[in-house]
């Protein structure tokens, strides 16, 4: 299972709390939270439009940063293109404390 790489977290961190990202828009709880794993969301597709769709139709899967509220559970997504900085992978497998992605050193 992939996670997003530690680094990227805190880049995403650092850029909500810019915007001012600082408390829970439901309860107001300071306990937000930057989960580590993706979330995926399909666009297009069979999915979007039904099965009777096409099977050379466009679809395209979102890779999204989620944020949750530890007290109320309100999960807020932010899609990761956005606060993505470079041509370097954002993932990487498991939950090893190894960041290398496969390829690089």
């Amino acid at each position: 299972m992939a996670r997003w790489r530690r680094d990227f977290l805190r880049e995403v961190t650092d850029g909500l709390g810019r915007l001012g990202l600082s408390s829970c828009p439901v309860c107001g709880g300071s306990e937000l939270q930057v989960l580590a794993r993706p979330r995926l969301l399909l666009v297009g597709g069979r999915g979007a439009r039904g099965w009777l769709q096409p099977p050379d139709a466009d679809e395209t899967i979102e890779y999204l940063v989620a944020v949750r509220c530890s007290l109320c559970g309100h999960q807020l997504l932010f899609d990761a293109e956005q606060y993505r900085h470079g041509d370097g992978s954002l993932l990487v497998r498991g939950d090893a404390e190894e960041e290398t992605a496969p390829g690089e050193g």
